[in-house]
């Protein structure tokens, strides 16, 4: 199945409204998603709120995925050799078969935009999804690409003392938001240069601030909270880190320009945190932050 990267799909609000889960069950998973990362049916399965095979089902039955029983499966080298055992990992993918430049992977949740984008970018394909649950999808990484499967981690960094917050308890206002900060990270003020894609185009834009767990950024338009996104930040002229990032509020701002003209134009400051972070992009993150902290 190919994946339109411009439909919205919401995985969370099709499971409740077939009334598999609930309504305080997915807000309890997307708080665990926000900081663990990952994807939000991995969390919902890791509370106990649905089974995997469930998740499998609805994603056949809803949106027309097919399943693929990797058991009896044979994957194929030049598939393998598409996408490195460490992203197969952190993204709980598996490719499994390649034709000149379309890449067949099997993936568990195929609905989140920016794993799919980040994957063709990897592999340089255009991407053919199918299903399989994930527990089948660990066991395969580890049968070709040897070795044991380690799971995707984000919040490494919660008790580094110089990235972490430690104002998490105390209410702030920021005249977006007035309540208690819920920020678990130091959040610096930046300008950095970055691009998000939304298929087939890279889009350019501003990165406002940032943290280990997530970024504001200028979009010309508004970008519907739950949006997977990839991005590349640059954090220098050398260094970039790419990441996936899901939108939680997109705010319209009233740019005034500068000196004889005073038109005014209106943007919009994007808040999202981030999902999926490679273990090396999210040390080359945590030495920039902490470089710009102490300095």
């Amino acid at each position: 199945m190919f994946m339109n990267l411009n439909t919205e799909i919401n995985l969370g609000t099709s499971l409740m409204e077939k009334r598999l889960i609930t309504a305080e069950q997915l807000k309890d998973a997307y708080e665990h998603l926000k900081i663990k990362g990952g994807y939000l049916s991995q969390r919902l399965i890791e509370l106990g709120y649905i089974k995997e095979a469930d998740i499998a089902t609805h994603l056949t039955c809803e949106f027309g995925y097919s399943y693929i029983p990797l058991k009896s499966y044979i994957v194929t080298e030049d598939a393998l050799a598409c996408i490195p055992a460490e992203f197969a990992c952190d993204f709980c993918v598996l490719p499994i078969e390649k034709h000149d430049k379309l890449l067949t992977i099997a993936m568990a949740d195929p609905l989140n935009k920016g794993v799919i984008e980040l994957i063709r970018q990897i592999s340089r394909c255009e991407i053919v999804v199918l299903i399989s649950i994930r527990s089948e999808i660990r066991q395969s990484i580890e049968r070709y690409y040897g070795g044991h499967f380690k799971e995707f981690e984000l919040d490494r960094y919660k008790d580094d003392v110089v990235l972490r917050d430690n104002l998490m308890e105390k209410e702030i206002s920021n005249g977006l938001y007035t309540g208690v900060n819920r920020r678990r990270y130091k959040r610096m003020q930046v300008g950095l240069a970055a691009e998000y894609y939304v298929y087939p185009n890279f889009v350019k834009t501003e990165i406002k601030n940032l943290s280990m767990g997530g970024i504001l950024f200028e979009t010309q338009n508004y970008l519907h909270p739950g949006t997977e996104l990839a991005i590349n930040i640059h954090l220098d002229n050398y260094r970039y880190i790419t990441a996936v990032v899901e939108v939680s509020r997109s705010e319209p701002v009233n740019i005034i320009n500068a000196g004889w003209d005073t038109t005014s134009r209106v943007i919009h400051e994007t808040g999202a945190f981030f999902s999926f972070m490679p273990e090396k992009n999210q040390e080359m993150l945590a030495q920039f932050l902490k470089h710009m902290i102490k300095s």
